[in-house]
């Protein structure tokens, strides 16, 4: 009976005694039939709040706090990590490009370039062109004359004696090792020849100054020695020498005076003829037979 009584006291300090315990205290707070006017405030002893209360261990903020107060570490929201870095790798992967990775060429093989840290062969031909050398893969043209040398055709950029005789034939010139017959007449002398037929042969190339493989030329072009009268080995003429030709009364062809005579031949024939109790018809000074090509020498 006292308790209740004391419970329904109304002041700034109640104390209560339960099984020898203090219970707590309460200030201002107005008590009408045992019922508190206002919200409880009053906290738990493990100090979390009471219904409707404040949770005593979290912070202004609202941040979470461990069970003595201090802030946790919780990593932002949405970070995900880093991705690692692929450069390096000796492959182009998603996201680089050539030049991303200093000192790597991962991403720069096959863009038709020498980029830095590539070397020929590394990334096909492309740091191949313009070293000098033909290598696998390179045709004339793909890269200069690099693999236009010893194909035989003088090719844009050669010039002669830059790949043997590719480039000289045909200037006019006999120059670089070239011989007689490498390159038509540039090295060669050319041979003409006058045929008794009066007949005119077209040029051909002989080695220089060889009159004697002209003189031969000359047998196959007017049909035998013979029959050649004279060569022209570049500008150099050469004829064979005149021979006495005479008829007499009694002859009805040239007859060809015996032994070489270099003049005279009217009056070495008449004599032949007055031999011969003939008188001289005629006389020819000439080479050329002229029972096949008439008189007078072409």
């Amino acid at each position: 009976m006292m308790q209740r009584d004391l419970l329904r006291w109304s002041g700034s300090c109640c104390v209560v005694l339960i099984l020898g315990a203090f219970s707590g205290c309460m200030s201002g707070e107005d008590y009408a039939g045992g019922e508190p006017l206002g919200p409880s405030t009053d906290a738990s002893p493990d100090g979390k709040a009471g219904a409707g209360g404040v949770d005593a261990g979290a912070d202004a903020s609202g941040g979470a706090t461990g069970q003595d107060g201090a802030a946790g570490s919780v990593p932002p929201a949405g970070s995900g990590g880093s991705s690692p870095n692929l450069c390096g790798n000796g492959k182009c992967d998603p996201g680089e490009t050539c030049g991303s990775c200093p000192g790597s060429a991962e991403c720069c093989c096959g863009n038709g370039q020498c980029d830095p840290g590539e070397f020929c062969g590394s990334c096909g031909t492309e740091c191949c062109c313009g070293n000098g050398t033909c290598e696998p893969g390179e045709v004339c043209g793909s890269c200069g004359t690099e693999c236009c040398c010893g194909n035989g055709t003088c090719d844009p950029g050669e010039v002669c004696g830059g790949c043997g005789k590719e480039c000289c034939c045909g200037n006019g010139t006999c120059e670089n090792g070239e011989k007689c017959g490498d390159c038509g007449f540039e090295c060669c002398s050319t041979c003409r020849v006058r045929c008794c037929n009066k007949s005119l042969s077209d040029p051909h190339p002989v080695s220089p100054g060889d009159t004697d493989a002209c003189w031969l030329w000359g047998a196959t072009v007017c049909g035998s020695a013979d029959a050649t009268i004279r060569i022209d080995v570049d500008g150099a003429v050469q004829s064979k020498p005149n021979r006495c030709w005479f008829k007499c009364t009694n002859y009805t062809t040239y007859h060809l005076l015996p032994g070489n005579i270099s003049s005279g031949c009217s009056g070495e024939a008449g004599k032949v003829c007055t031999n011969n109790q003939q008188v001289l018809k005629n006389a020819a000074w000439q080479y050329c037979d002229p029972n096949d090509w008439g008189l007078g020498d072409p």
